[in-house]
């Protein structure tokens, strides 16, 4: 989590691999500012654990 002067927040939690496979996985993001939040889901693919 990174949070500015202002109280603005930025969440970004843990990569996930919803498949199972370890080329796709899912990364949860926050934006927190004055009341309201906004929220995504990122897919992130082509990448595989013990490659470069």
């Amino acid at each position: 989590m990174l949070v500015a002067v202002g109280g603005a927040r930025w969440v970004v939690r843990p990569p996930q691999d919803p498949y199972g496979d370890g080329y796709v996985f899912t990364v949860e993001t926050e934006l927190h500012e004055d009341g309201m939040r906004a929220a995504t889901v990122a897919k992130i693919d082509g990448w595989k654990r013990g490659r470069n």
